[in-house]
């Protein structure tokens, strides 16, 4: 290897040596209490933005500065058998406006019934409340799809199960509820939309 940034000398083509080439290097300082320090590039959440270059759209999240997000799809519940009302982990919504619920019923021996509700935390209490129910229980096997985000008509259109106008907060969490102990297998996903 040659001198150049560490371009092999036989993948080059014009001819230039290491000591040729040009040498450019750019350095972001911030000027902190006393001295400079090289400005960073925040690449995950909760960066505190002290001397943070900001590359990528942030925004601030009441303590913190989070990266921006598009549309974002997770799981809430994988696939089981289920005969009692779950819970699904505390679900982040960083800058959603909207958010869409799909419930995959697989297995429904029993003719079980649930019904799927958004409930939102207390961010100091850690307590959870119910701010949607769906309008109708699940009793058969299918795929089910909520779609809730503020300036929702009932007749904003597709094959939704429900829709909803509501506002979605940042800390949310879906809920099954069951009407009896029989057995149901499904599944529970979401997707956040901007």
């Amino acid at each position: 290897m040659s001198g150049g940034g560490g371009v092999p000398a036989a993948a080059r083509t014009d001819g230039l040596t290491g000591s040729d080439l040009p040498v450019a290097a750019l350095y972001l300082l911030d000027r902190t209490d006393s001295h400079w320090d090289a400005a960073t590039t925040a690449s995950r959440d909760e960066e505190n933005g002290n001397r943070m270059m900001a590359v990528n759209n942030y925004g601030y999240n009441g303590a913190d500065m989070d990266r921006w997000r598009n549309n974002f799809e997770g799981t809430a519940l994988a696939s089981a058998a289920r005969t009692a009302a779950t819970n699904s982990p505390e679900i982040k919504n960083h800058n959603g406006r909207g958010l869409v619920i799909y419930v995959n019923v697989t297995l429904d021996p029993a003719s079980a019934a649930i019904t799927p509700s958004l409930r939102t935390g207390d961010p100091v209490s850690g307590t959870y409340d119910v701010i949607w129910t769906a309008a109708a229980a699940i009793s058969a096997t299918g795929l089910y799809s909520y779609q809730l985000g503020p300036g929702l008509l009932a007749t904003a259109g597709g094959s939704y199960t429900d829709t909803e106008n509501i506002l979605l907060p940042r800390s949310l969490q879906i809920s099954m509820g069951v009407a009896d102990g029989d057995s149901m297998t499904y599944s529970v996903a979401y997707c956040l939309t901007v």
